[in-house]
């Protein structure tokens, strides 16, 4: 049976919860719809680690990172900003609780795969179509990582290094070889072959568009405590796999967990990870996988190579016995992700792929590099500001090869520190354009380059921006004008009285 709804939030991500709240704040019934079985996205299934570095939050956004904090008493400080450094899932599904709890104004559906949208002659979305049920709505928001939303609507998206250097004048668009040799390491295993999780080298030149991503994984919750789970061995598990990861740990003389992968602590025996050679293979075809089904394989292609990695430096008889007497002190918490929906394939396994950029919408304006530049026009003087960015820009590698010299490469590696303060996010960044879509915000997939989604992409951001989407939505919804058609001076007010920080 079909239901309606004021605003449908596609999306369970915790910035999904925010603008759901938003909307919920200003009396409107919102359902918030998610695809996967978990609930807060990265913020709840793994991602422990923040990456707040600059004073962008309010509002919500900060009563939500408050409340990871105060959960996490004593073990979990915060930053000069208030917002942690490091956490625990359970820390943050207490704060969403807390935001949800008693709000008769949500709904929350998990399981619910996105089949269809209809559009009408107005470009207004009428109604979205799930395996579950069919849900109608005035005003919808994408809060999710992949913008199916925004996709089934017929907006223009993009994905990848989409950009060369000369599409927007952007300095780090497309292909860039850092030609960093990675330290202590070859390109060649023992047998004399290249690793087979190596990929070919780039065939465009320097600035030169791909469709390529940045490496995906899934960040970690590791524990010493007693009631530890042993490190997972992966159904299906073939040694033949891992012949090149027994070759690495040995030539590269691994000890310690630590020594494979970063993290953390939260108190004496809890890890949050952070990357590290463990870490899982490039997803370049993630954005293309448009069913349940192909999106989860591309899930359980990391987690078999991360899972396997793990359970072979424990178990195998070639693993070092250093390492394997160390990864013995250490397991998967057994207090934490074990509840369905907390975790994903393994209790204690974190619940969420890691997904550092999917898709891209091409919307009213598109941000790019030159909207970062410290104090200049485009960062601070944007004539409908919702929020800023604050984090500079910074990929992973999208592509691991070999080079001539038989010595390993990776190349896409960025990290652009001369972009320093913060900058403006306009209205126009999260609305489609008004001849595809009118009642639509995108937050998880907003209107920018490829350059700017790599600052763009932590949680903080997108959950402020979320935030102002579920306001620019209930103001429009209260003035019975869809979203793409409200004036910035009509929403304005209302993004001042929640706190919004809107000049960096």
């Amino acid at each position: 049976m079909a239901q309606t709804f004021d605003a449908i939030i596609y999306g369970g991500t915790a910035f999904g919860v925010i603008a759901a709240k938003a909307f919920s704040t200003r009396g409107k019934r919102v359902a918030i719809i998610e695809w996967t079985s978990s609930l807060g996205g990265l913020a709840t299934g793994g991602l422990g680690i923040t990456d707040g570095v600059r004073d962008t939050a309010w509002g919500l956004t900060k009563a939500f990172w408050n409340a990871i904090v105060a959960a996490g008493a004593p073990d979990v400080e915060a930053n000069s900003f208030g917002i942690p450094k490091v956490y625990k899932p359970s820390h943050a599904r207490a704060a969403l609780a807390g935001m949800l709890n008693g709000d008769s104004n949500i709904t929350v559906f998990t399981n619910c795969w996105l089949q269809s949208v209809n559009v009408n002659a107005q470009k207004l979305i009428t109604s979205i179509v799930t395996d579950v049920d069919t849900f109608y709505a005035a005003e919808f928001v994408d809060c999710s990582y992949e913008g199916d939303l925004a996709r089934l609507s017929g907006v223009s998206m993009t994905w990848g290094r989409a950009e060369s250097t000369q599409t927007f004048a952007e300095p780090h668009a497309g292909v860039h070889r850092l030609d960093q040799t990675l330290t202590n390491a070859r390109a060649t295993s023992l047998r004399g072959d290249t690793f087979s999780s190596f990929q070919m080298p780039p065939q465009e030149l320097d600035g030169q568009a791909d469709a390529k991503l940045m490496a995906f994984s899934f960040r970690m919750s590791v524990s010493s405590k007693a009631n530890r789970l042993p490190w997972p061995k992966p159904a299906n598990y073939r040694r033949e796999d891992f012949l090149d990861w027994i070759d690495e740990i040995k030539t590269r003389n691994f000890t310690k967990l630590s020594s494979i992968t970063s993290y953390q602590m939260v108190g004496t025996d809890f890890g949050s990870t952070n990357g590290g050679v463990v870490s899982g293979p490039t997803s370049w075809f993630y954005p293309a996988r448009r069913d349940k089904a192909g999106r989860l394989a591309e899930w359980d292609k990391v987690q078999y190579n991360m899972a396997g990695r793990y359970w072979t430096a424990a178990n195998d008889p070639e693993s070092p016995a250093a390492l394997r007497a160390d990864m013995a002190l250490w397991g998967l918490p057994g207090d934490e992700n074990q509840n369905p929906g907390e975790y994903y394939r393994y209790p204690g396994w974190s619940a969420h792929f890691y997904i550092r950029e999917a898709s891209r919408m091409r919307g009213r304006v598109i941000m790019t590099e030159a909207n970062m530049i410290t104090g200049s026009d485009l960062a601070t003087k944007q004539p409908d500001s919702i929020g800023c960015g604050g984090y500079n820009p910074d990929a992973h590698a999208a592509n691991t090869y070999a080079s001539s010299d038989l010595k390993r490469y990776a190349e896409g590696r960025m990290s652009i520190d001369a972009v320093a303060g913060n900058y403006q996010v306009p209205m126009r960044a999260i609305q489609p354009h008004p001849s595809q879509v009118r009642n639509l915000l995108v937050v998880g997939c907003p209107s920018v380059t490829r350059t700017v989604m790599t600052s763009f992409r932590i949680e903080t951001t997108w959950m402020i921006i979320a935030e102002a989407a579920g306001i620019i939505g209930a103001t429009a919804h209260s003035a019975g004008i869809p979203s793409g058609d409200i004036k910035y001076s009509a929403v304005l007010p209302a993004l001042v009285a929640a706190g919004a920080k809107l000049n960096p």
